[in-house]
């Protein structure tokens, strides 16, 4: 991997998740190997219409448009870091803008689905992890990082995404 790039995602590990770092080296890796970039001068020097024959790429890949919508954001992110340490003048991403993407209503469990949930449980254990996915809404690594300390009054504090 190309040294620049390295050393930008051991800077987003400093304050981003293990997950963050891990889409954002995927997404980077995929962008360098369909410019079949050697060195970190081929890199600065892409174009808008570059950036637009890769987003036009990504799709004709078959990726649904929230994907390559993500895929372009992490490199805009990239080259809008380039701009701030004063690589670059200016990110070729700059504008590009977002493909356009339906947007979904939410899905909720019904009570029947709820209660077979909960009526699935067998173990004291079970029904509180149940519980708090379905009541507190906690993504999985919340509720599997979960500390007792997390517990605060009657309350539980929940540092996660967002």
């Amino acid at each position: 991997m190309i040294k620049e790039i390295q050393d930008y995602l051991e800077t987003v590990a400093l304050d981003k998740s293990k997950n963050t770092v891990s889409v954002y080296t995927i997404g980077l890796g995929k962008f360098v190997d369909y410019f079949n970039f050697s060195d970190f001068e081929s890199l600065k020097n892409i174009n808008f219409a570059d950036c637009r024959k890769y987003q036009s790429y990504l799709v004709s890949t078959g990726l649904a448009k929230s994907s390559v919508n993500h895929y372009i954001l992490t490199v805009k992110v990239f080259y809008n870091y380039l701009v701030e340490i004063e690589e670059i003048e200016r990110s070729p991403f700059e504008k590009m803008k977002k493909l356009k993407t339906e947007k979904k209503n939410p899905t909720f469990l019904s009570l029947e689905e709820v209660s077979a949930f909960i009526g699935a449980c067998e173990k004291p254990d079970d029904l509180i992890i149940m519980s708090l996915l379905l009541t507190a809404g906690l993504r999985r690594d919340e509720l599997v990082n979960l500390k007792l300390s997390d517990v605060r009054d009657g309350r539980i504090v929940i540092l996660g995404k967002g």
